[in-house]
């Protein structure tokens, strides 16, 4: 009976072991992981239109980019380590063999992130290179840009560009981020405000907006086009209310929403 009660305190001990080695490489891994450069080469090889941010490289915060999720999964890490710290520790032998995954799948878990963090930068980046590129081209047709803001002044988040034309007609470019199957992307919406137009008028508008839209933005014309169409219950002179021009609402931040 004291053989097995010792073999088994052995095996307890060896696996508590395994597991802080374990939860160790886990949190070195996230620490390894925290803050990256992303170069300027790295930006420009995912896509020839993106520019960085500064010419030595933009520094990658991870926590950031990932909206707490690398301290989180870092957290938990460490409040396993804790629980397993003391040799006396009151953990069962199937905790501690929890623990030793966790840390396995911590270190998986840290490149991920790290991943993601730089897709969302690179994302980011494109959203800002995009609407500079339609500006440039929209300026040539005779529109300003009134006004350029991110959503809640979190680059992170979405990019509206309200441009403004010579009869004073509104054409606001919003570039949404969105995941779908893990991949990121940037989704388009074109909301229009046009009151002193005829018909005739707008056709010829709606083919030189649809030209520069596809142009920068990579969506076919007749995409563009359908978009750009009045959108049911709005008048003929408008496909969205009034309140998409108001980026000053859009650009506050998200604590002076709550207010």
């Amino acid at each position: 009976m004291r053989s097995r009660l010792e073999l088994a305190e052995q095996e307890w001990e060896q696996t508590r072991q395994m597991a802080l080695e374990s939860l160790g490489a886990g949190l070195a891994a996230y620490d390894a992981y925290a803050k990256f450069k992303l170069s300027t080469i790295q930006i420009e090889n995912e896509n020839s239109t993106h520019r960085a941010a500064t010419e030595e490289g933009f520094e990658v915060d991870v926590e950031h980019w990932t909206e707490g999720k690398w301290s989180a999964g870092r957290r938990e890490l460490e409040q396993r380590r804790k629980q397993i710290a003391e040799p006396g520790a009151n953990v069962s032998l199937e905790n501690l063999r929890a623990c030793e995954q966790a840390g396995q799948r911590g270190m998986t878990e840290a490149t991920v992130l790290a991943a993601t963090a730089k897709y969302a930068v690179m994302a980011s980046t494109m959203r800002a290179d995009l609407q500079r590129d339609f500006l440039e081209k929209m300026e040539g047709f005779g529109y300003q840009c009134e006004n350029n803001v991110w959503q809640e002044e979190d680059q992170r988040r979405a990019n509206r560009m309200v441009l403004v034309g010579t009869s004073g007609e509104r054409l606001a470019i919003t570039l949404t981020p969105q995941e779908e199957s893990g991949v990121l992307s940037n989704r388009l919406d074109i909301d229009f405000n046009d009151e002193r137009c005829n018909e005739e008028e707008r056709r010829k508008k709606i083919a030189v907006i649809s030209s520069a839209l596809a142009q920068c933005y990579g969506l076919p014309e007749e995409v563009i086009e359908e978009e750009y169409r009045c959108k049911p219950g709005t008048s003929w002179t408008s496909n969205a209310p009034e309140a998409i021009y108001n980026t000053a609402e859009f650009a506050k931040p998200k604590s002076c929403n709550a207010e």
